[in-house]
């Protein structure tokens, strides 16, 4: 008898899957009180009660399995999710951050370690992960989040990852999400009942990622290979005056903000060094103002958006990492490269547009990374939050109709960020330096294009992460993940 744990097991799809593995071993997850479940599925011995968007859910979870003597787990379905359809300003950021990407990683990181020697965890992501998504942008970008993270744990794990990709099914989550039912007939959607079917004949299949239906197969290939992008629309241009740039003070934010300097721009400065910031002051104190700010913090969010007016663009550049294996690496310090990489863009963003401090004409730059094509194992987290910004900004990219999106996708740069987190640096000279960066990145933001590869070899490297990606991440191990984990063996051994 296997023992398998399923989060989001009170209704819709976990459910289902809960009925279909009845005759195992079951630790069922979910919100509601036991008292509101079926007696026949739920009871004290299988069930644990748990808000994965509530702090402390993940403490719960392992003092349920420590009560009941569970050390080992055979299956892990991580399927709860929630959703919102509408504009940007409907959504609850927070709660969707939390629920589909946050509570899978944390986990993951505490229950990667009691899988047994076969045994696995089957995320259940959706095929908005691989698309625009206009109307539920901030949703679209934690599934392409989680599909990224799952992707490279993948990597470090050797085979104990499977995602699981689904397109609408009829569950009660589309009302809950806003969902017009006058657009949609929800009727129509595959059961919940039928798509657990097929969900746990993927399951048994093993594949590291398998699409449910022959439809979600087609569109899911369409939005990795950017077929449903060709139709974005150029905004008219604006005389653009004013530059906000977040990690300001090193690296490419520092490029950036010498380069619109050069080129007669009023700039805000964003960044928490304050020393860094001072000395760029110093020099331009009439064209520079300074905002010395911790993203990770909400009240040093809220400072930022009540100093900015008529920005006429939004340069999102700051950005740190957690190199190393996921499971050895802090948890905490992973959920601050979410918060910073992440988070931080995506409040920053929902309020500047809600309240229309950037220009019309004007330009939002999210800087991605190479990670989005090529994968990134030995810093998973990194990679979900870039992967993140990539989705947010393509589904701006259709839904803004007066400002221009631009993502960028920056290979080794030579920054102190690369040098800090490379697993070596004896390349470090043939990496491209920030100030060509920056050239490039105003270039096209003055072009408004929608996005930037910054060199021949980077193009074709992006190309063959996006149609070979086997290749591309087998480099990727070699060339970083295994000097990463010696890096680390080295380092603990001393």
């Amino acid at each position: 008898m296997n023992t398998i744990l399923i989060t989001g097991a009170t209704s819709g799809l976990g459910l289902e899957l809960a009925k279909l593995y009845k005759s195992e071993k079951l630790v069922l997850i979910g919100r509601k009180s036991l008292s509101e479940l079926d007696a026949s599925i739920f009871n004290l011995d299988n069930y644990c009660q748990a808000d994965l968007s509530q702090d402390g859910f993940i403490e719960s979870i392992l003092d349920f399995l420590n009560k009941r003597d569970i050390n080992k787990l055979d299956l892990i379905i991580q399927n709860a999710a929630i959703g919102y359809f509408g504009n940007l300003n409907q959504s609850n950021i927070d709660a969707l951050l939390k629920t589909n990407l946050y509570a899978p990683i944390e986990i993951s990181h505490a229950l990667l370690a009691k899988l047994s020697q076969a045994g696995k965890i089957v995320f259940i992501n959706s095929i908005s992960a691989n698309f625009p998504a206009p109307e539920y942008s901030v949703y679209a970008a934690t599934k392409a989040a989680l599909a990224a993270f799952a992707r490279n744990i993948a990597l470090e794990e050797r085979k104990k990852i499977q995602t699981i990709y689904l397109g609408a099914v009829n569950t009660g989550m589309h009302q809950k999400s806003g969902v017009p039912v006058d657009r949609f007939k929800i009727e129509n959607f595959p059961s919940a009942s039928k798509t657990a079917q097929q969900v746990q004949k993927a399951i048994n299949k093993n594949q590291k990622e398998s699409t449910i239906g022959f439809l979600n197969k087609l569109s899911r290939k369409a939005g990795k290979y950017g077929l449903l992008d060709i139709l974005n629309k150029k905004p008219v241009n604006s005389k653009k005056r004013v530059c906000a740039i977040t990690g300001a003070a090193s690296g490419i934010g520092k490029a950036l903000v010498n380069e619109y300097l050069a080129k007669g721009f009023q700039i805000i400065a964003i960044d928490r060094d304050s020393l860094a910031l001072a000395e760029l002051v110093k020099n331009e104190p009439v064209k520079i103002k300074s905002l010395v700010s911790d993203l990770a913090s909400d009240n040093d969010l809220e400072k930022i958006l009540a100093s900015l007016y008529n920005i006429d663009i939004f340069i999102h550049s700051a950005r740190i990492s957690a190199v190393g294996r996921f499971i050895e690496t802090d948890l905490e310090k992973q959920k601050t490269v979410l918060n910073i990489n992440l988070r931080a863009v995506l409040i920053l963003t929902k309020a500047l547009l809600a309240e229309q401090k950037i220009s019309k004409g004007g330009s939002l730059v999210f800087v991605s990374s190479l990670s989005h094509q090529a994968s990134y194992p030995g810093a998973a987290v990194y990679a979900a939050s870039k992967d993140g910004i990539s989705s947010f900004a393509r589904s701006l990219r259709k839904s803004l109709k007066d400002i221009h999106v631009l993502t960028v996708y920056p290979g080794p740069t030579k920054t102190p960020h690369a040098a800090k987190y490379s697993p070596e640096n004896s390349n470090e000279n043939k990496r491209m330096p920030p100030e060509i960066l920056a050239k490039k990145i105003f270039n096209s933001v003055k072009r408004q294009k929608s996005s930037l590869v910054p060199s021949f070899m980077l193009q074709v490297f992006a190309r063959a992460g996006t149609y070979f990606p086997y290749f591309t991440e087998q480099l990727m191990l070699k060339t970083l993940y295994k000097k990463i984990e010696k890096q680390n063996s080295e380092a603990s051994s001393q």
